[in-house]
């Protein structure tokens, strides 16, 4: 009877802690208590430098700036153009340029925008996206204008956790994954950290998120595009505050690229995509990261709680529920601690699932098997 009540333990706590495994880790469940979890602590415990982050310049196009223009979208390519520009004219170290060029517009303002990048004596990076092969060979207005501009290529995907069973909570957590086969295997943020001398092959595809500093600036300096081009009042010493930095360019539009990321999980707050590549960027560039345990030694630590579960249950009388409480304020300290310290996230959701579980079994075990 003991024998087959080791078998019959030795069973349970595998499937409890494969269960919490899958439910945690594999599906990635909208919305669920490890996403919840982990984004909590990412936007509680995150770095929070002393002040903005001093390689990184953000210039956004947005409603205001096309005021004057009489479309909004695509954007005046002339725009585009007189901005690359004015900020190639102060000497950056180079140019990120966030935005899709995929369809024809007026082609002067179109071939004027293809010069000032192809001319630029800044590195510039421009910002694709995949495009399905044509069975007729034919180009796309995108590969076409690529092509010409001969500049380096890096892709604006960001991940947002697809999966089949599941719908996205459309959060944006980690970098995107290469496409294979396609032609742009590099991200955006990756191709620029090249332009730095830089080559990081990242260690884990989880974003490493900066805070708003703690002097209260934003996290990158950011510009609208008519104070670079010197169409507002104010004045700004513009030449001083690019030269030598990456300058991103790119929309600040409240219909098209904003997202969810864990630093919305208080407030849905949205953020331009602009900004989550600087985000990457400055990470590539600091050489930080979030790391996580690999998935065969997350196994074991939910074997491993679901066994201490088991065992704890097996011995304890009418206290199970201050047991319980306590491990849940533990593991909720071990996973603060190991963010904090270690750069890591732990799988917190998955081992306290494991680890009632296996309360739970220790404890029913025993009328059945007295």
């Amino acid at each position: 009877m003991r024998r087959r009540m080791n078998w019959w333990a030795a069973a349970y706590v595998l499937f409890i802690a494969g269960a919490s495994l899958a439910l945690t880790v594999l599906l990635h469940f909208p919305h669920g208590p490890e996403h919840w979890s982990s984004d909590l602590r990412t936007a509680w415990l995150s770095q929070r430098p002393q002040t903005q982050h001093p390689r990184i310049v953000l210039i956004y196009v947005n409603e205001a700036t096309l005021e004057p223009y009489p479309y909004l979208s695509p954007t005046d390519r002339q725009l585009l153009a007189d901005l690359v520009r004015a900020v190639d004219a102060v000497g950056p170290k180079a140019i990120g340029f966030d935005f899709i060029i995929d369809r024809a517009t007026e082609p002067a303002k179109d071939q004027a925008l293809l010069e000032a990048v192809r001319t630029a004596r800044a590195p510039v990076v421009l910002g694709a996206l995949d495009e399905p092969i044509q069975a007729s060979g034919a180009k796309s207005f995108q590969a076409q204008f690529l092509e010409k501009a001969n500049r380096d290529i890096g892709h604006l995907y960001l991940d947002e956790r697809h999966n089949m069973l599941v719908i996205s909570d459309n959060v944006v957590r980690l970098m995107a994954n290469r496409t294979p086969g396609q032609p742009y295997q590099k991200s955006f943020a990756e191709v620029l950290t090249s332009k730095e001398g830089r080559h990081a092959e990242p260690r884990s595809r989880y974003i490493s998120w900066l805070l708003s500093p703690k002097d209260n600036t934003e996290t990158f300096l950011a510009l609208t595009a008519e104070i670079v081009l010197g169409r507002t009042a104010a004045r700004l010493p513009v030449p001083e505050l690019l030269r030598d930095k990456i300058v991103l360019i790119g929309g600040n539009f409240g219909d098209r690229d904003q997202h969810l990321t864990p630093l919305s999980v208080m407030s849905d707050k949205r953020f331009p995509g602009l900004f989550v590549h600087a985000q990457i960027l400055a990470q590539l560039l600091d050489n930080r990261w979030l790391v996580t345990l690999p998935w065969p030694l997350q196994l074991l630590v939910m074997v491993l709680g679901a066994t201490l579960g088991y065992w704890i249950g097996r011995l304890v009388g009418h206290n199970y529920l201050i047991i319980e409480l306590v491990s849940v304020g533990a593991l909720i300290l071990v996973g603060i601690v190991a963010f904090a310290y270690a750069s890591l996230i732990f799988p917190y959701t998955g081992v306290l699932l494991a680890w009632l579980a296996g309360i739970a079994g220790g404890r029913y075990s025993k009328r059945v098997y007295p």
